[in-house]
């Protein structure tokens, strides 16, 4: 399916690899925070989490925390929330915006996670020097100091590193409202900080009270910088994975939905081949001897396609644009014939490339009515019986109904319409 496999529950037939999705859609129904942007992650690949795991026990970081993901379901939706399991035995937490940049860079993290996870740090570190007046080194993090939020930002950098290659999009970001309880004291929501570093971003009002976007998912989303535009391309949904978040509110689920998509590459999935095709003018033919000549054509071996449309020529004529379409190999002898069945003087042709859905013909059992079947770029299966077959059944409501009965017919036979 156009090179887009997926990890979870659609029926493709490989795991997805992240060098297959080209854009991410962050789809942000009750908001965003660290834990919600990995639980939705780690909700279309949990194999991820071992990994993930793995990878921060070898950098350090495994004596400090772990990260666990559970299914999850609010009664309205399923998905995964994601718990991070503090494992130091240190009472201490990094809280300055220096400690915790070494403790990331003396990591054995990759450089690229390295670098993504102290950037989102950094804006986080800026954001909080605007909102307190001092100077970003002396910034202290409180909340974001605890383990579980460093684990958050690290977490985040990891996958945010596997799909470096990618787009971002996201929806307008949800405002919020009410009052949130901080080291700093009650401050209104959304958090001075976390206005600042969404500034620029389309934001919605619903009118639902809480706190929706944290500081942490504010700084994900600002380095992520997501585009809030209209995404025009075709792309295949490869996927979706649905993050929870602790706070509840009423009416609405509090997740974040990621949405994996890939562009539409439909060219392997297609037949092509270069076929020859005819255009020329007639206006001084008669139209029921054209209608000869051009039948003539159409039985010919080689040819594909005759059409034609009338023209207004020159002066004031009623003229008739032609043109047929054959197999290459029978380019000349068509040319030919188009010149004996029609008074044109010129003709014009090339060579073209065309595409073509796979196909067959098969005939349903007991019957001499052949069914042409087909397999479209997305997946899909279509049946159409073959009105030649069917031209013999009478007038229009019992070729409607042969056809129907036909079609109904053969997908009861092969409901999968497997192509062979």
């Amino acid at each position: 399916m156009n090179g887009c496999k997926t990890p979870k529950d659609l029926t493709l037939d490989k795991v997805v690899e992240p060098k297959s999705i080209t854009r991410i859609h962050l789809d942000l129904l009750g908001g965003i925070s660290g834990d919600m942007f990995q639980a939705a992650f780690l909700d279309l690949w949990p194999d991820l989490t071992d990994k993930l795991n793995k990878d921060l026990d070898d950098a350090g970081f495994g004596e400090k925390f772990k990260i666990v993901a559970e299914p999850y379901n609010d009664h309205c939706l399923t998905g995964s929330k994601v718990d991070v399991i503090c494992t130091t035995t240190h009472n201490a937490e990094p809280s300055k915006w220096g400690i915790i940049r070494s403790l990331i860079e003396s990591s054995k993290l990759s450089k690229s996670i390295k670098i993504i996870a102290v950037d989102i740090f950094y804006k986080l570190a800026v954001a909080e020097s605007k909102v307190h007046g001092i100077d970003k080194e002396e910034i202290t993090f409180h909340e974001v100091g605890a383990w579980d939020s460093i684990a958050d930002i690290i977490v985040a950098a990891w996958l945010i590193e596997k799909f470096s290659h990618v787009t971002w999009t996201a929806s307008p970001l949800p405002l919020g409202s009410g009052i949130v309880n901080t080291q700093h004291g009650n401050l209104m929501i959304p958090t001075p900080a976390v206005t600042q570093l969404l500034r620029g971003f389309t934001i919605l009002d619903d009118g639902i009270i809480g706190e929706r976007i944290t500081p942490t998912g504010a700084a994900i989303i600002s380095y992520l910088q997501p585009k809030q535009i209209p995404h025009q391309k075709i792309e295949v949904l490869c996927g979706t994975g649905i993050g929870f978040g602790t706070n509840t509110f009423p009416k609405i689920s509090n997740v974040l939905r990621i949405i994996f998509l890939s562009e539409r590459n439909i060219e392997h999935l297609l037949e092509t081949d270069e076929i020859a095709e005819f255009t020329f003018t007639v206006d001084d033919q008669t139209p029921e001897d054209l209608s000869v000549g051009l039948e003539s054509i159409r039985n010919t071996e080689g040819v594909l396609e005759v059409s034609q449309n009338s023209v207004y020529g020159k002066k004031g004529r009623i003229a008739f644009n032609i043109c047929v379409l054959a197999r290459a190999e029978n380019k000349d002898s068509v040319i030919d014939l188009c010149f004996k069945e029609t008074t044109t003087l010129g003709i014009r042709w090339q060579m073209i490339q065309r595409a073509l859905v796979p196909r067959q013909i098969k005939f349903i059992d007991d019957t001499n009515i052949q069914v042409k079947v087909a397999k479209r770029p997305n997946g899909e299966t279509t049946a159409k019986a073959e009105m030649e077959d069917i031209k013999i059944f009478g007038n229009q409501e019992n070729r409607r109904n042969i056809r129907e009965s036909t079609e109904i017919q053969f997908r009861k036979l092969h409901p999968k319409g497997q192509l062979k």
